[in-house]
């Protein structure tokens, strides 16, 4: 029993790695993980409160969990993750290996490039390196946000400063950039096919060891046309 699989999403907060990511679990067998779970079960057995991921609980979370916990052990929330994971994979035994979905990665860290350390503690932790690792970054337009959101719910997000609580593209080395610059819900939709396409594609490249050393570059600009192209 292992994990074999793993696709990494980066992006800000409502840029559509949540769809994503159940795209991945509906269609193709994956099970979601994320790096804040460890967080929130903190928060229960400290106080008893379960936290409502649909309120803002970033200051909570950053203040644990990048000020405190990052200081001690900056893998902790990977760390945590993966013994999720291989809990899970014992409590669905005979399960002969896990594809795992990240649907929160922030840090650079917590991905498979430059300083990422996701498949060297999988290994270190379940004793087997996983098969292939994919990590995309993925970018949506203020535009598309406060379509898809609605104005009012989108300029309350802003406010808040959650769509700033990422680190940005630049810093993180991932194998796949996705830029979403389509505008309309019909038109999002078509967005998140071409991303589950591209990011599957890369995926499989890899499973078959021709995966590229170039990393992708994908805009999406309407439902007809998007651009690729190495970093």
């Amino acid at each position: 029993m292992y994990i074999r699989d793993v696709i990494v999403l980066f992006g800000r907060a409502r840029c559509g790695k949540g769809e994503l990511a159940d795209r991945f679990q509906r269609n193709h067998g994956f099970t979601q993980f994320g790096y804040m779970n460890a967080l929130y079960r903190l928060h229960q057995a400290a106080y008893g409160v379960v936290l409502d991921k649909e309120q803002d609980v970033r200051p909570f979370l950053q203040e644990v969990g990048t000020n405190i916990i990052r200081q001690f052990d900056p893998d902790f929330h990977t760390r945590c993750l993966i013994r999720e994971a291989k809990r899970y994979i014992a409590d669905h035994y005979p399960l002969p290996a896990l594809d795992i979905v990240i649907n929160d990665a922030r840090m650079p860290r917590e991905g498979n490039h430059g300083e990422g350390q996701l498949p060297k503690l999988i290994e270190e932790i379940i004793g087997r390196p996983p098969r292939c690792v994919i990590s995309c970054f993925v970018q949506t337009s203020s535009e598309v946000q406060a379509h898809v959101m609605g104005k009012a719910e989108y300029e309350e997000f802003v406010e808040s400063g959650r769509s700033e609580h990422v680190t940005e593209p630049k810093e993180i080395d991932t194998d796949i950039t996705l830029h979403n610059r389509i505008v309309g819900q019909q038109a999002y939709s078509t967005f998140l096919d071409t991303a589950e396409t591209v990011i599957l594609a890369k995926l499989r490249a890899g499973i078959r060891g021709r995966c590229p050393a170039q990393r992708d570059q994908v805009i999406i600009k309407d439902s007809k046309e998007s651009s690729n192209g190495g970093k």
